[in-house]
């Protein structure tokens, strides 16, 4: 038998549903929309009228899910590309009727169209591709043992000033306020407040690289007269080209696949050091003449350019960056600014690439275009850090000539020990300056702890070579 509630019973029994929903749900519930304003329902939609309109600013508009859809980001329309396409011609007709007007040109009618393509490597990208791919593009070996014999003598022989040292840290990481995070308005909270005011590392690695600078100039003028010989560059340009060729028993001919490319490097060093004479070789000519012997890295089946994206729109040229009348053209020493860098293998790519395109556009500029293997190789230092993670490189380059494995190869040497399966991670060990150093140390009297002296002691070296 169907029972039929009173019209009262219904009306209560929906009033206590919509009471228990309202006490279930959290006011602070995430607004599936798109943009930072909505627009509400009902009678006047937003819930505010007057002067201010129908917009209103959610309360929680920090939370709101901007995709509820959960569409991914490499997802778009199906018309996008039709909608975005560029129109040349109607572009051509607007610079005839706008006195100034820029046209877009299509790529294959620009200046710098080349029918042959150029894998570019720039600034950004020069850190994606590991070291050992690095060594095999540019036709290098490792020599074993680590840094040069003369570089590892002036590490032991050179006077290292720990105490100032220990001050350019703190004053780095414990002392330094960045004007842009200081909390003037006191918002935020106190236990916020550590980790809103600490220094990163792209604030705090430049500070300690350029005191170190200082420190090692200050030694100079007080032991020697060459400080005047000596110039440093910030953010100088550096670009350079070559064609390379791998021609080795293991590569299968594919077809459409090609094994002689053309490959730009295009960098910008934090620093380099430049000096009026050259810096001294690492490796006598007998050495050089046994690098003839030793094979180069194989990252078979990987090409040589894997990962590395061709243009076709490019201006092959070799620039150091500075005219060739300047009185001190030779490169001393580089050094790179690695804070964002995640990977050892990385960094020292990038300190490779650096390297072989200031001293390969030198020798193009002394010894013109024609590959050859130098009269006279050039050699270059590199020094890396996060500002507390340290490296060090050396390069000699012999030869120019790298459209074949085979003959004379380019020479590096590097601060970690290296063996010869360079595709291990742990082998890349850099040199640290300190464990931790934080102002929650307060356990430590000096809130720091697990200070090397090494990492000064070769950025040292490195910096005073030849100088002494």
């Amino acid at each position: 038998m169907n029972s039929v509630l009173p019209k009262q019973h219904v009306l209560f029994v929906q009033n206590s549903i919509q009471s228990v929903f309202a006490k279930t749900v959290s006011p602070a519930v995430i607004i599936p929309c798109r943009k930072r304003v909505y627009y509400g329902s009902g009678k006047h939609k937003g819930g505010m009228i007057g002067r201010y309109g129908r917009r209103k600013y959610p309360p929680n508009w920090r939370v709101v899910n901007f995709n509820p859809a959960q569409i991914p980001k490499a997802w778009k329309p199906l018309d996008w590309d039709e909608k975005n396409r560029i129109d040349y011609e109607y572009e051509s007709k607007l610079a005839q009727y706008i006195p100034g007007y820029k046209p877009k040109v299509a790529p294959h009618m620009r200046e710098d169209h080349h029918d042959e393509p150029m894998h570019a490597i720039d600034n950004d990208t020069c850190s994606s591709y590991g070291f050992p791919q690095a060594l095999a593009l540019t036709k290098s070996v490792v020599v074993e043992g680590g840094l040069p014999a003369k570089l590892q003598e002036l590490q032991k022989s050179l006077p290292n000033p720990e105490d100032k040292v220990i001050k350019i840290m703190q004053n780095a990481l414990l002392f330094d306020v960045d004007s842009w995070m200081v909390d003037t308005k006191n918002a935020v909270k106190r236990y916020k407040f550590d980790n809103f005011r600490h220094p990163t590392p792209e604030r705090y690695c430049p500070r300690i690289l350029k005191e170190f600078v200082r420190l090692c100039d200050a030694h100079i003028c007080r032991v020697s007269d060459k400080y005047h010989d000596r110039f440093n560059m910030h953010n100088l340009p550096c670009k350079t080209w070559f064609q390379r060729a791998e021609k080795t028993s293991e590569n299968v001919d594919i077809l459409d696949v090609l094994y002689d490319w053309k490959v730009s490097i295009n960098v910008k060093p934090f620093m380099q050091l430049l000096s009026k004479n050259p810096l001294s070789l690492f490796a006598t000519p007998d050495e050089v003449e046994e690098t003839k012997n030793r094979e180069l890295v194989s990252i078979y089946p990987k090409l040589l350019i894997h990962g590395i994206k061709p243009t076709h729109n490019y201006t092959p040229e070799h620039t150091t960056g500075f005219l060739e009348t300047w009185h001190k053209p030779h490169l001393h020493t580089v050094v790179l600014n690695t804070a964002g860098d995640h990977s050892s293998k990385k960094t020292m790519g990038r300190m490779l690439f650096h390297l072989f395109c200031a001293l390969h556009s030198r020798a193009v500029q002394q010894y013109g275009e024609t590959p050859q293997v130098l009269a006279k190789p050039l050699a270059a230092q590199a020094i890396a850090s996060d500002g507390r993670q340290f490296y060090a490189m050396t390069f000699q380059l012999n030869t120019t000539d790298l459209k074949d494995d085979t003959g004379v190869k380019n020479m590096v040497w590097t601060s970690a020990p290296l063996t010869d399966n360079l595709q291990i991670e742990d082998q890349y060990a850099p040199t640290l300056l300190f464990d931790e150093c934080s102002p929650l140390l307060s356990y430590y009297p000096d809130y720091y702890h697990g200070y090397s002296p090494d990492a000064f002691a070769t950025f040292q070296a490195l910096w005073l070579n030849d100088v002494l």
